[in-house]
């Protein structure tokens, strides 16, 4: 992990170093993911000690870097623009074993063990914290995880169910939606990844962080991994509407983009346009959740098609059967912010006057 800090902050270059004060050059965290897989593969006659050994099979536990942040409001210093891509990925360690549920048990125990005793880099003066998120997984890791889980609690569906999601099994890897209780409460399983969100005043969404209305009144720019061949859907919702405490409109949709080609917002076809957060007053905080979903080809959609003066049918929205009609699945990347009423509230509600547009 030091040779990876020090690799990313090598290739960020002196100029994005500066920029940083000397209290955020303490407080930068490099969040990387991890999983094991393994592989059969012609011999190689190599010699081992125990001569029972052979290169036939080989286990290999492996790391990916996403993103680099700093500060309190973790401020992406550095992103992964590929992050499906094997071009960062680094072995953590390779074993010549055959590829076993309790191979996969056993080397998940001792990598979180090691997980769990990192240390910060110290890197040409910064200090760079460590965050390790284990999803990497795929249907035979999932499968050694539930007989772990079997074993150790005697079938305890909750329990399970925890330990399922830990391992990104149930299709959740960004845990803050579960923490925020947006899955699977609104949306059944939490995105694949983050999407990047940044707004024209400058502020960037950053998993349940508090931004202003005012600051976020404009369309953002919204990118994720996307795939060039590929068309998605975007949506962002409020489901605390009127508020957290009594959400009985829930929920209230801001934006919905279908067919949108690559990661190319703009040529999407806007079935719901942009309005900016509108907290009422007293309602205390509200969350955005902003949401990517893979469509499976491109899409006829008959929603109602919402301009921004309209307040009409975004109210008592449901994303998560929006997605299930147009067989959407999970969303493929998100993210989420927090806002409390300030002035713009009142703008955007005089702006929101028309039944039509």
């Amino acid at each position: 992990m030091d040779h990876t800090a020090q690799r990313l902050i090598l290739h960020l270059g002196e100029g994005a170093v500066e920029q940083l004060t000397e209290l955020e050059k303490q407080s930068l965290i490099l969040i990387s993911k991890w999983g094991c897989d393994g592989s059969q593969q012609m011999t190689y006659k190599m010699k081992f000690e125990n001569e029972a050994d052979s290169d036939a099979n080989i286990f290999q536990t492996s790391m990916v870097p996403l993103q680099l942040v700093y500060g309190q409001d973790k401020k992406i210093l550095w992103q992964n623009p590929v992050p499906s891509s094997p071009r960062y990925c680094r072995p953590i360690r390779i074993r010549f074993v055959k590829e076993t549920i309790d191979i996969i048990n056993e080397e998940i125990d001792y990598i979180k063990s090691q997980v769990a005793s990192l240390n910060e880099s110290e890197v040409q003066g910064l200090s760079v914290k460590h965050k390790m998120l284990f999803t990497m997984v795929d249907g035979k890791r999932c499968v050694g995880m539930w007989f772990h889980a079997v074993q150790q609690i005697k079938m305890n569906p909750l329990y399970i169910y925890a330990v399922l999601l830990t391992a990104g099994c149930v299709g959740a890897t960004v845990q803050s939606f579960v923490d925020n209780e947006i899955a699977p409460q609104i949306i059944p399983n939490a995105p694949a990844a983050l999407a990047k969100v940044v707004y024209p005043s400058g502020v960037e969404v950053h998993e349940g962080n508090e931004l202003t209305p005012t600051s976020v009144k404009d369309m953002p720019t919204v990118t994720w991994d996307a795939e060039p061949c590929k068309l998605y859907t975007l949506a962002m919702t409020d489901p605390d509407a009127p508020s957290r405490a009594d959400p009985k409109i829930r929920e209230v949709h801001h934006w919905l983009v279908g067919n949108i080609p690559g990661g190319d917002v703009a040529q999407g076809e806007v079935l719901t346009a942009f309005i900016g957060s509108g907290p009422p007053l007293g309602t205390g905080l509200h969350r955005y959740v902003i949401l990517v979903y893979e469509q499976p080809g491109k899409l006829t959609f008959d929603e109602p098609r919402i301009c921004n003066t309209m307040r009409k049918h975004r109210a008592n929205f449901s994303i998560a059967k929006f997605a299930a009609k147009y067989n959407l699945g999970d969303p493929v990347a998100g993210n989420f912010y927090q806002a409390q009423y300030d002035d713009y509230a009142k703008i955007l509600s005089q702006q929101l006057s028309k039944d039509s547009c």
